[in-house]
């Protein structure tokens, strides 16, 4: 169980650089290079959905599906989540209290990163992307390498139960997100208003630096102190390609400040402050990266 542990914080490093040299390609892609990764990450989540959808016919077959499931997601989780996420599922374990950012308590419901709109629970296959690809830029890693499919379905079976809401609350249908349009001036300096329209510098910054008037106050859901996003660093938690940010923008970042912006702005001006906090992205090196601040991302 160490040397899995020990592996996984590995590859959480490694995914958060993969993470960072990604993002770094951004400005300079092309409307073709967009379309690209856009059907790339369809078929990523039609592949997750697939995955899930046949792993739930599976469950079903089964006389005992959800004693077998819970169980073996039981297991799996005490010998891998445990250590940050708590026993109880509160984000309360032994390994959780120099994380920043604080690992998620499942007792709530409130899911960061989701397909659904605002409030709504996140689908199956949301919460099985999040195990297996990880967050990048937080101690939460991918366990696609470590963990057989099955076993990634079961835990998510299994951390569902931490909160009632999965029992008592139905599921919304994911939003709808459109092909990212070509990027432009005129969609650059529409996203600049939005982004000033809206305040986003008083928490994000003017440059987007994260050193907003109001960062210093910020605090989640728990009343733990909180960073504002540093948009400069290009590391996406949620997921760094274009239709990813506008995913985020639009269903907003559950337990902590970062509010939905579907109702305020319509799709085009939030696909315009998709390309304007894109285009704050600094290349900082290596030298950057190896002498950061320990609150900045990776």
């Amino acid at each position: 169980m160490g040397n899995r542990i020990r592996v996984s914080v590995l590859l959480a490093s490694l995914l958060a650089l993969r993470g960072a040299a990604f993002a770094q390609t951004q400005e300079g892609e092309t409307k073709t290079d967009v379309q690209a990764e856009l059907q790339r990450l369809r078929e990523e989540l039609q592949k997750y959905s697939a995955e899930v959808k046949q792993l739930q016919e599976t469950v079903a077959k089964s006389t005992a599906k959800s004693d077998d499931v819970t169980t073996q997601g039981r297991v799996i989780y005490r010998s891998t989540c445990e250590a940050c996420h708590g026993r109880l599922g509160d984000g309360k374990g032994p390994g959780s209290r120099p994380l920043n950012p604080q690992p998620r308590d499942f007792t709530t419901g409130n899911y960061k990163w989701r397909s659904t709109p605002t409030g709504s629970l996140p689908l199956d296959s949301d919460l099985f992307r999040t195990v297996s690809e990880g967050v990048p830029g937080t101690a939460m890693p991918s366990w696609k390498k470590l963990l057989t499919r099955e076993e990634r379905y079961a835990v998510v079976q299994y951390v569902k139960l931490f909160s009632p809401r999965f029992k008592d609350e139905p599921i919304d249908e994911p939003i709808a997100i459109a092909d990212p349009p070509p990027r432009t001036p005129e969609r650059l300096a529409l996203g600049r208003t939005a982004y000033e329209k809206n305040k986003c510098g008083d928490c994000h910054g003017t440059l987007g630096k994260g050193d907003g008037p109001s960062a210093p106050t910020l605090k989640d859901d728990k009343g733990v102190k909180i960073e504002a996003f540093d948009f400069t660093s290009g590391v996406f938690r949620g997921g760094s390609s274009d239709a990813d940010v506008y995913r985020t923008f639009t269903t907003g970042v559950a337990g902590t400040p970062m509010p939905q912006y579907e109702d305020p702005l319509t799709e085009e001006q939030r696909w315009a402050l998709v390309q304007y906090v894109k285009s704050l992205l600094e290349d900082r090196g290596w030298f950057g990266y190896v002498f950061r601040k320990p609150t900045d991302p990776w």
